[in-house]
């Protein structure tokens, strides 16, 4: 999973050591990634985001039980953020990236 790389590797327990915040981390393994580990950080992002629907709350901490599953240990929540809107964001800077690459490379 794709996905455990931008959450294991960038956002574990010390990510605030490394980044000045989560969207610099975010960042960086964007900029960092391969087109191939884009896409399937993306496929992986679409998959939890389309997982059956239950009550928000509960799809909340669902979400952060796999966050967490994955070697995540930040939460958006801390930032005033669902969890949901969070991933949300990240599938939107990895197509603006996803984006960028095609576009330079024609």
């Amino acid at each position: 999973m794709a996905l455990k790389t931008l959450l294991a590797g960038y956002l574990s327990q010390d990510w605030r050591e490394d980044f000045e915040s989560s969207a610099a981390a975010v960042t960086a393994f964007v900029d960092g990634a391969r087109v191939p580990q884009l896409l399937a950080a993306s496929a992986d992002i679409d998959g939890l985001l389309e997982q059956p629907g239950v009550a928000d709350d509960d799809r909340e901490d669902g979400l952060q039980r796999q966050i967490q599953s994955l070697g995540g240990s930040y939460d958006p929540t801390d930032d005033g953020v669902t969890r949901e809107a969070w991933l949300r964001g990240v599938l939107d800077a990895i197509h603006v990236e996803l984006d960028r690459r095609l576009e330079s490379d024609s």
